[in-house]
């Protein structure tokens, strides 16, 4: 073999190398977009399991009083807002308003000795607490994904890689 050869295959190794490099990394990155994904899909399940109680719930306040009206209303406002919101930051906002609002919904039956007592009004809050606390436990796998995923993303070559192929960083949940 003449000098031009053994330059020529070791270029083409050299290519071929990093071209697997590349590969490799574009890989792990769809594969840590996947798991942050998945474990997004889980906490968006929640969300719209209680924006569906939140609805029911209104429906029975409202069956107690008509004197809170604009407190209804609000949180019809953030549980629509919670409904179309698009995007995860969209969507962890949207949440984090809806829970103010309805902490004042829930602490109505302070006010309303019947609605108090209403089973079906307890039963909703009962169970907006309980996705409330499978949220909280989902976020905690969500937000070590994303921590993965984004510290992925700040190492040098991977970042320029993750560029070019515009693989973003993902909020955390908090």
């Amino acid at each position: 073999m003449d000098f031009w050869s053994v330059i020529i295959i070791v270029v083409m190794a050299i290519i071929a190398l990093i071209v697997f490099y590349i590969i490799g990394i574009y890989n792990k990155l769809v594969s840590s977009c996947n798991k942050v994904n998945d474990k997004w899909q889980e906490i968006d399940k929640l969300l719209n399991e209680k924006i569906a109680i939140v609805f029911k719930l209104i429906e029975v306040i409202r069956s107690y009083t008509d004197s809170e009206e604009v407190l209804l209303n609000d949180i019809l406002t953030s549980r629509n807002r919670l409904s179309n919101a698009i995007g995860i930051s969209d969507k962890i906002s949207a949440n984090e308003t809806l829970n103010k609002k309805l902490s004042n919904l829930i602490n109505l039956d302070k006010n309303y000795e019947s609605l108090a007592s209403d089973k079906k009004f307890n039963s909703l809050v009962s169970k907006i607490s309980e996705i409330d606390n499978s949220i909280v436990y989902s976020k905690e796998f969500y937000n070590e994904f994303v921590y993965k995923h984004n510290s992925f993303l700040d190492k040098f070559l991977v970042s320029l890689i993750a560029r070019v192929f515009k693989f973003d960083k993902y909020v955390l949940f908090k």
